[in-house]
């Protein structure tokens, strides 16, 4: 698609996280899809998750039809809304001012509708929690429309939607997906899910040998591939097993 008033075609996709792991992936490629509005909720939508799922998507999306959309589709969801967002409060859900949580100060835990264009209010009621950093006295507005959950939970559920940066950092910095090496959309998906399943077997890799760091992790797996692949020659070779296993252990110190 090109954007704007440039020639340049781009290609955008969505990543959806499970439980660390990348799960679902979808390839967009109609200009309305540039915006994170429809972007993301046509991932969502699309994507395959239980029926007891708790969706975390950042506030790239903010219109309220979509909220309503989704609870009428029964899909739970914790979010954040913009700090200018508008909203009227229709009845209190609990005491929570003064309490805290290991990064937050809690301040209210309401039900709101939101207003919407035309200054019209939403037809489904959602759940508002306001929190203050504690670090930054950054206001946060948490949104959702899951009711059997404390505050608390809602806030540390949000907070596993930074997984997501992190694993686009791990992409971007150690599997190198930046710089495409072909120039069509066929080369470029090729290229994607190539980088996707090399991210599960180090993930999956990093997970079993419970290794904090993607980076060690990358470094780890490499060296262990070298020596399996180099093991494999040698036998191909008749070479000796022994002397190997000498070599492969002095490396490991």
């Amino acid at each position: 698609m090109v954007c704007g008033k440039g020639t340049i075609k781009q290609i955008k996709f969505t990543v959806g996280l499970k439980n660390s792991f990348p799960a679902n992936v979808l390839v967009l490629k109609n200009k309305a899809e540039v915006s994170e509005e429809v972007a993301l909720k046509k991932s969502i939508l699309e994507a395959n998750y239980s029926r007891n799922s708790i969706i975390l998507f950042d506030r790239g999306l903010q219109r309220r039809k979509t909220f309503c959309e989704f609870s009428d589709k029964n899909i739970l969801f914790v979010t954040r809304l913009k700090n200018k967002a508008r909203y009227v409060e229709t009845k209190k859900f609990k005491e929570v001012k003064g309490r805290k949580t290991k990064t937050l100060l809690l301040q209210k835990d309401v039900l709101v509708k939101l207003v919407g264009e035309r200054e019209i209010l939403t037809k489904n009621e959602f759940r508002l929690i306001v929190a203050t950093s504690l670090e930054t006295r950054e206001t946060f507005l948490f949104l959702t429309n899951i009711f059997n959950l404390n505050a608390k939970e809602i806030t540390d559920a949000y907070k596993r939607r930074w997984e997501i940066e992190v694993f686009f950092k791990f992409l971007k910095q150690e599997l190198n997906f930046k710089h495409f090496v072909s120039r069509n959309e066929n080369g470029i998906k090729v290229m994607m899910y190539a980088t996707f399943i090399l991210a599960l077997l180090l993930l999956a890799y990093k997970e079993k040998n419970s290794i904090s760091s993607y980076k060690i992790a990358k470094i780890r797996f490499t060296h262990e591939l070298e020596m399996e692949i180099t093991k494999e020659i040698v036998l191909a070779c008749g070479g000796s097993i022994f002397k190997f296993n000498k070599f492969k252990n002095s490396q490991y110190g």
